[in-house]
């Protein structure tokens, strides 16, 4: 029997997960990571004593018999010892002037809750979660076609009856709320996690924005002892397996021989032959940089070249020398908004500026872990994320840090200094203690997951960049495979679910060669 060899290019969510499936079906796995760590966005990392998690801060659906169980339990993981649920009652804070929600586990008690506290939009609410219960029923018909499942006739008429496919597939997130609820402060908590897609209202696809709730739903859990841990589980499936790591490895070319993939050159000029390959980064670096110009179809090189961009983000990472559950915070992120009009606070954003007034992401992590692993014994780890777009930065792009120059340092000094002021104002009790500062901008991005334009989610989920118009696992070239944000959209389960797929369709590709 032939081992075919499979090259994964990036060892993020999408790629790590391609990684380990593939190598427990006997190929010869080798995975390429340019950075000096595997797991992309997966990764933790630790100052003086403090260990934080830029990239997770909160999974769903890993409760018993949910997708991001059955995806570790097809591992041979279990979600169980990998996870600890967040505060139940209450696991996303949504604050705005005058309004504060908490988002609780359970369909039907936080539709209750959402009652309770709109009496006047009952009729919006339960329009809401009709439409989250549709969704529902549309994401196991797609989870019933992905390979190696082979689709009934009765399945595909499931999906096209369903209200999310026909109604959302081209709406915004601000459409279908405005189609549904009168109430505009209801209309913020309904978008208060926003930030998870990096979009606001008016601009966030409609099936994005509920796809984010359905994903919640039913609670939400962080890694053990931060998301290092998570990645640490899921890279010792695939070495146990086989699979063979390199970081450091950066692709500066895939070479093809008429439409097929021969092998992919490293910088420095090595090259390692493959009889597949996962790529499993920005579809953008696939086509715009790593293929040649001349093989890459017309058609998608216009495409690649027109897609928008998810904003990016500035980073407070801050060790603090206090228990924060002290001033009331726990296993539970807050949403923090200057104003109920989100799409008027994210506006300047789209413009290159920022806003007069941050809406926050507060994060404290180390109150999620029950290891103890992440703060010192009596103090907290915190994480405190704004919005921003990169252009403001772009002067400095490709730059290695030394070379940025004071101009640069003056920038950053400055918008340290800002948001360490809001977050006083929004969250006294905090800034006085803390003794750890770690400030990042969208650059840090760049350089840490070799994100397009600094993006958190790749590809903009906007209507037109979403759903069904994202980019699909195959490709022109028929040993090539995509995975990643850049096929179902941002997430670490998405990403997941993309790597999984990607092996099933190389796997039964390679079956018929």
């Amino acid at each position: 029997m032939v081992r075919h060899r499979v090259v994964i290019i990036g060892t993020g969510a999408g790629g790590l997960t391609a990684s380990a499936f593939l190598a427990k079906e006997g190929f010869e796995v080798v995975a390429l990571e340019r950075s000096m760590h595997v797991g992309g966005f997966l990764n933790s990392y630790s100052r003086d004593g403090y260990m934080f998690d830029p990239g997770v801060h909160y999974l769903g659906q890993c409760g018993p018999g949910q997708a991001m169980d059955r995806m570790l339990e097809a591992l041979g993981l279990s979600s169980a010892e990998l996870m600890a649920e967040m505060d139940p009652d209450g696991f996303d804070v949504y604050r705005f002037p005058d309004l504060e929600v908490r988002m609780c586990r359970g369909a039907e008690a936080y539709r209750d809750r959402l009652a309770d506290q709109f009496p006047g939009d009952v009729k919006g609410i339960d329009s809401v979660f009709e439409a989250i219960t549709e969704l529902d029923s549309f994401h196991r018909v797609l989870e019933h076609l992905q390979p190696p499942s082979k689709p009934h006739l009765s399945d595909l008429w499931d999906g096209i009856k369903s209200a999310p496919l026909l109604r959302y597939a081209k709406a915004t997130y601000g459409e279908f709320l405005d189609h549904s609820v009168t109430d505009p402060r209801l209309k913020a908590v309904f978008a208060g996690a926003c930030g998870d897609y990096g979009l606001p209202p008016s601009r966030a696809s409609a099936f994005v924005g509920l796809m984010v709730l359905h994903h919640y739903m039913e609670g939400a859990y962080f890694p053990r002892g931060g998301s290092g841990k998570f990645r640490d589980a899921i890279q010792h499936v695939a070495t146990q397996a086989g699979a063979t790591f390199r970081t450091e490895a950066e692709v500066e070319h895939i070479e093809l021989e008429g439409e097929r993939v021969r092998a992919v050159i490293l910088a420095g000029g090595e090259r390692v032959e493959a009889d597949a390959v996962v790529a499993a980064i920005d579809p953008r670096h696939v086509f715009g940089r790593l293929m040649p110009h001349d093989a890459v179809p017309r058609k998608l090189s216009n495409r690649v070249r027109g897609l928008e961009s998810s904003l990016s983000i500035l980073g407070l990472n801050l060790g603090v020398t206090r228990d924060l559950r002290e001033i009331g915070l726990g296993a539970f992120n807050i949403w923090d908004y200057p104003t109920i009009d989100i799409d008027a606070a994210w506006e300047p954003l789209f413009h290159g500026r920022l806003p007069k007034e941050h809406a926050l992401f507060i994060s404290p992590n180390s109150l999620k872990d029950p290891t103890g692993q992440m703060a010192p014994p009596g103090c907290t780890s915190l994480e405190v994320n704004a919005l921003a777009p990169f252009s403001l930065f772009g002067a400095w792009a490709n730059m290695a840090p030394s070379e940025r120059g004071a101009d640069f340092r003056k920038l950053k000094d400055r918008l340290q200094k800002e948001l360490l002021e809001t977050l006083d104002r929004r969250l006294p009790g905090v800034v006085e203690h803390v003794e750890v500062v770690d400030f990042s901008t969208p650059l840090a991005l760049e350089s840490w997951v070799n994100a397009v334009d600094g993006g958190l989610y790749g590809p903009a989920q906007t209507p037109e960049q979403s759903m069904f118009f994202r980019f699909p696992i195959s490709t022109f070239a028929p040993n090539l495979f995509l995975a990643g944000a850049g096929v179902l959209g941002g997430g670490v389960l998405p990403c997941m679910q993309s790597g999984k797929a990607a092996a099933d369709m190389l796997k039964r590709s390679l079956a018929k060669s």
